[in-house]
């Protein structure tokens, strides 16, 4: 988990979330699920952030105060909906930017807007599955 975590946490947070290519939701089997919540919230308390023109600074703000709003009330309703924050959401006061922490976000489930909805900045959620077995069904079988 150490391993890949940097590397899926970059692919989430890349341009503070702020792409259509950035990684929306993570699936982790039940057995390596509190491993990579903890890599992956300390990548998130490790991250910079701040004015992207500042040396070292790696994430920059949200966009606009609406996409600001989105993405705090999104973390604010998984949060009343029984999401634990691993790392990170809350809004960073800084220069007047629409800044927010980079958030991990576990114990989340479908139903929850964070999860059925494409958040656009920078939060992960985490979700735990149990089914160990992945089933390949031939083209052939697949109803068309």
């Amino acid at each position: 988990m150490a391993k890949v975590a940097p590397d899926i946490f970059s692919k989430a947070m890349f341009n503070t979330g702020q792409v259509c290519v950035a990684i929306k939701r993570l699936f982790v089997h039940e057995s390596q699920y509190d491993e990579m919540v903890a890599a992956l919230a300390s990548e998130a308390r490790k991250a910079k952030v701040g004015n992207g023109l500042s040396k070292g600074i790696m994430y920059g703000p949200i966009n606009n105060k609406m996409q600001f709003d989105r993405v705090k009330g999104l973390v604010d309703d998984a949060v009343r909906s029984g999401a634990t924050v691993a790392a990170g959401g809350v809004p960073i006061a800084l220069d007047g930017g629409y800044y927010f922490a980079p958030t991990v976000l576990s114990n989340v489930h479908e139903g929850m807007r964070v999860v059925d909805e494409e958040q656009f900045g920078p939060v992960l959620p985490v979700l735990k599955y149990d089914h160990h077995e992945l089933h390949y069904i031939p083209s052939e079988q697949l109803s068309h």
